[in-house]
C-alpha cells in the first residue's frame, strides 16, 4: 500500500497546508517532526471530503471542538443515538474526530445503519499522533479498533512524531 518515500525539507515554522496543497494526501505516513503544524486543523477545514480524525485522547477532541463548533465528536458520553445522527447527515465535508475506542463505536453504528461499505469506500481516516496507541496501551481496547474488519478499505494518514518529541 505505501511505495514511495518523498522527503520535503522545509523551514520549521512552515505549516502542513503549504507543503501539501489540496490537503494532506490519502494512504500516508507522515513524520510530521513537531506539533502544531497545521495538519488536524487542515483537514477539519477541507470541506472537499468526508473525514474521521482519529486523536489520543479527549482533551485534543474538546479543544479541537470548541475551536470548531461545527466538528461531531465521539468519545466516552456520547451516545448511540448521537453517532447515528451523526452518520445518517451524510454532509460533503462532514467531520467526525474521535478517540480510538470511539472509532470501534463509530463502525459498529455505520455497519448497523448499513452505511459501513460507504464509509470504508468513501471516507478519509486521519490517525492523528498515531505513535501514541502503542504508548498508551495500557488503554482498554485501544489497538482492537485498527484491527477491524474492513478498516484496511479506508484512505488511511498517520501522523506520527519523531520519539524525541513524544510528550
Amino acid at each position: 500500500m505505501y511505495y514511495n518515500t518523498i522527503t520535503h525539507e522545509v523551514n520549521p515554522k512552515t505549516l502542513l497546508d503549504k507543503i501539501f496543497l489540496n490537503g494532506l494526501p490519502v494512504n500516508s505516513f507522515i513524520n510530521k517532526g513537531r506539533c502544531a503544524i497545521g495538519a488536524t486543523y487542515g483537514e477539519i477545514i477541507n470541506k472537499t471530503r468526508c473525514t474521521i480524525i482519529t486523536v489520543p485522547n479527549i482533551s485534543i477532541l474538546l479543544n479541537k471542538k470548541d475551536s470548531h463548533p461545527e466538528l461531531n465528536v465521539v468519545y466516552g458520553n456520547v451516545t448511540d443515538s448521537e453517532i447515528k445522527a451523526m452518520i445518517r447527515k451524510s454532509e460533503v465535508g462532514q467531520k467526525i474526530m474521535t478517540t480510538p475506542e470511539g472509532l470501534r463505536r463509530i463502525i459498529v453504528v455505520a455497519t448497523e445503519l448499513c452505511r459501513i461499505e460507504e464509509i470504508y469506500r468513501e471516507w478519509f481516516l486521519l490517525l492523528d499522533e498515531a505513535h501514541t496507541f502503542i504508548s498508551e496501551e495500557y488503554r482498554e481496547n485501544i489497538l482492537t479498533t485498527l484491527q477491524m474488519k474492513g478498516l484496511n478499505n479506508l484512505s488511511i494518514t498517520i501522523l506520527l512524531l519523531p520519539k524525541s518529541l513524544e510528550r
